[in-house]
């Protein structure tokens, strides 16, 4: 249960940082809030993927 937990929390503040940084930023993004956006997004799909993997093993 802590480990989805840990998961959803991840995937939470994952997709926070990413709507954070595309909703702050001017229309051409510089190279800092590229890599931002998709490490952010790396890790929301991270999150997910082990949140899945916990809700399978548990099925």
């Amino acid at each position: 249960m802590l480990e989805l937990f840990a998961g959803c929390t991840l995937a939470a503040v994952s997709l926070t940082m990413t709507i954070h940084t595309l909703r702050r930023s001017p229309r051409v993004l510089n190279q800092y809030q590229i890599f931002m956006v998709f490490l952010s997004l790396a890790s929301l799909m991270g999150s997910l993927a082990m949140i899945a993997l916990i809700v399978l093993r548990r099925v």
